[in-house]
């Protein structure tokens, strides 16, 4: 039967986690520093004598959050043994 070979199942090729957790530690400090810097930036009342900002502060504090997230989603990976 020609469609069993279809199903027949195939090994999984990922590549393994390799980010120790040194690296998680240093990047989530990083990710934290930059979203409170970001957040107090876009906190700020614009000068309207300097002109717009060039810099989207509050989405750098978005990016900056999402990035904290995936890291302590990470550390919980790596904490759990995987």
């Amino acid at each position: 039967m020609p469609w069993v070979a279809l199903a027949r199942a195939v090994p999984v090729r990922h590549l393994p986690a390799t980010m120790s957790l040194t690296l998680t530690l240093f990047l989530l400090a990083v990710a934290v520093a930059v979203t409170v810097f970001a957040g107090w930036r876009g906190a700020q009342l614009p000068n309207v004598v300097k002109g717009p900002r060039m810099v989207p502060w509050r989405f750098v504090m978005l990016l900056g959050g999402v990035l904290v997230f995936l890291l302590l989603v990470h550390l919980a990976a790596l904490a759990k043994g995987g």
